[in-house]
């Protein structure tokens, strides 16, 4: 994550940053299915579990760790290589600033 690397989605499902990946074209089923069956629980038992996941997420200091995360990253959108993405997407575009981001990375080998 801190490489700058992109991943696919079957990478991100391989080291548990997704729970599962699926191809494009059959994402809009897979969402449905999904949602069918989340459909099937009560809404009151489902609110409630939702209530008690983001109580569990609060105990763990999940609430300070997104303020600390809007905190910081306000901060970062004044770094000078965030300014000049920022630059470089409003003149020549979004693909011109990605392909300068992406650069050092694609000249350097993976680590993994």
């Amino acid at each position: 994550m801190f490489t700058g690397d992109s991943i696919s989605g079957k990478e991100a499902a391989e080291i548990g940053v997704a729970a599962r990946a699926v191809h494009a074209d059959q994402l809009e089923a897979e969402v449905e299915k999904l949602a069918a069956r989340i459909s099937l629980v009560d809404p009151t038992l489902l609110t409630t579990n939702k209530m008690a996941v983001n109580r569990v997420f609060d105990e763990m200091g999940m609430r300070t760790a997104f303020d600390a995360a809007m905190d910081l990253d306000t901060i970062a959108h004044t770094a000078e290589a965030v300014q000049e993405f920022s630059r470089l997407s409003r003149e020549e575009g979004l693909k011109s600033a990605l392909e300068a981001n992406e650069a050092p990375f694609r000249q350097s080998p993976r680590p993994f």
